[in-house]
């Protein structure tokens, strides 16, 4: 299974979002996007705040 996973990671292009038919997994993915999205903007904050204030 996990030879299976890293075969398929490096078939895809680190840049394309995979084409998800199935709608669960497809929710998961968008769930997922948004935790990242959440996880760049709280830390775009605060090295913005680190540079205000020293």
């Amino acid at each position: 299974m996990a030879s299976k996973t890293k075969k398929t990671k490096e078939s895809l292009p680190s840049a394309a979002l995979p084409i998800v038919a199935d709608p669960e997994m497809a929710e998961r993915f968008e769930c997922e996007i948004a935790w990242c999205i959440g996880q760049l903007e709280c830390m775009m904050k605060s090295s913005s705040t680190k540079d205000k204030d020293p």
